[in-house]
């Protein structure tokens, strides 16, 4: 980091909103840490942790977080303490013949009680175990069908939805007589190994040293939950998964003015919706038998029924509607193709789509119109011309001139910067 202003550079997807994420998270609201926050490569590695508890017997001796130290997220911070300043660093100071200068610490995100996580890991699968023989026997029976998705399927996909809970950011020292250079082929960092008898500090040692001002210039693409996102805002400052569902309702939504394509989707959510409407009937049962019997409803009261309304665009209000596939751990045939939720791509690539999706453009809704000519051009909105990591016109040729406008790659250098 420069004396009073690092800028950071690179193209599209290298990573320049991730490092000013990392430093969000773990500098200021370590509690919104979320598994994709991991390096995804890492998945295969938490899956076969995961088979190992799921066959472990009663002498399986359960790790250490250090352990999994190649795969946890860390922050190394390192700090020059000139004379005068080692009072604001004592937690720091490695020991008591240390000369000055450099003292360092490191964050990492790591299991807050590994034995309990892994008791209510294999609690769960064991309840998953159970209801799959018993979908199998309903499917033999002709009740069911064989298949159905149950949570969790691995421990990846146990802590998709725990670590906020099995997880916390603890704080280590760190020695500076081994820190070491960044590897001078890939330019990373070489992380320094903490000794297997490690104690992690009691309290985070800069929580008043440093201090984070930041300015989000996102725009309701990045990943942060507390930009206070509009839901009646249009244009390109929201989410793509928003924009997907308004422009759903807007022209693809089979519940409005169906056609004869649209019967079976419309079949399915019919099914849906009673099967539904059955299983909260008999969920909320007891509860309304406990009003009953108070006196309520009376007979010239009207009775009460619990009902649901599924529509097509909800499947589309979460941020898993818009997801990034990529290639599966390592290339491996067979194996599933991983994914990123939409806040995990670059923003210069959510906001070509933005322009597609956009509202306020008639791009995409004139290219959907059969027998259009090409002449009938769309005009765009200037909120669908944000200029934050849009690209160059050079390297998009897939984009008519008319449909795309270039602006200075700024809102990363500006967060940077900020």
């Amino acid at each position: 980091m420069a004396a009073e202003t690092t800028l950071l550079v690179g193209a599209n997807n290298s990573g320049k909103s991730s490092a000013m994420l990392a430093l969000r998270k773990f500098l200021v609201k370590p509690t919104t840490f979320r598994l994709q926050d991991l390096t995804l490569c890492h998945i295969a590695t938490l899956d076969a942790i995961g088979r190992e508890w799921e066959q472990a017997g009663e002498d399986f001796a359960i790790p250490d977080a250090n352990s999994w130290a190649a795969w946890l997220a860390t922050l190394d911070v390192w700090i020059q303490a000139a004379q005068g300043e080692h009072h604001h660093i004592r937690d720091l100071i490695p020991n008591f013949s240390w000369p000055g200068g450099m003292v360092g610490m490191r964050f990492r995100l790591e299991p807050d009680d590994l034995p309990t996580l892994y008791t209510d890991y294999r609690k769960e699968r064991t309840r998953v175990a159970t209801l799959l023989q018993e979908i199998r026997n309903q499917a033999e029976q002709g009740q069911v069908r064989p298949s159905l998705q149950l949570w969790p399927q691995s421990l990846h996909d146990y802590l998709n939805r725990r670590l906020i809970k099995s997880f916390k950011v603890r704080w280590y020292r760190l020695n500076p007589d081994r820190l070491s250079p960044p590897c001078a082929e890939s330019r990373t960092a070489t992380l320094q190994a903490l000794a297997d008898t490690a104690v992690p500090l009691e309290r985070n040692p800069l929580l008043n040293l440093i201090r984070v001002h930041e300015i989000n210039a996102q725009r309701g693409f990045g990943d942060s939950a507390d930009e206070g996102q509009d839901e009646s805002k249009t244009g390109s400052g929201r989410k793509l998964s928003e924009q997907l569902r308004t422009y759903y309702r807007s022209h693809l939504d089979p519940g409005d003015s169906p056609d004869v394509s649209d019967l079976e989707a419309l079949r399915a959510i019919e099914a849906a919706q009673s099967a539904f409407d059955t299983r909260l009937t008999t969920s909320f049962a007891p509860a309304l038998r406990e009003v009953a019997g108070l006196g309520y409803p009376n007979n010239s009261d009207p009775s009460i029924k619990v009902a649901t309304r599924l529509a097509p665009s909800d499947g589309l209000d979460d941020e898993a509607a818009v997801l990034f596939v990529l290639d599966s751990v390592a290339g491996a045939p067979g194996e599933p193709r991983l994914t990123l939720p939409e806040t995990s791509n670059g923003l210069g690539y959510q906001h070509l789509i933005s322009m597609i999706l956009c509202p306020s453009c008639g791009f995409a809704r004139r290219l959907l119109r059969k027998g259009q000519e090409r002449s009938d051009t769309a005009l765009c909105d200037a909120r669908c011309l944000d200029t934050s990591g849009a690209g160059r016109a050079s390297s998009y040729p897939r984009f008519d001139p008319e449909f795309f406008l270039v602006g200075r790659n700024g809102g990363d250098a500006f967060s940077a910067g900020a």
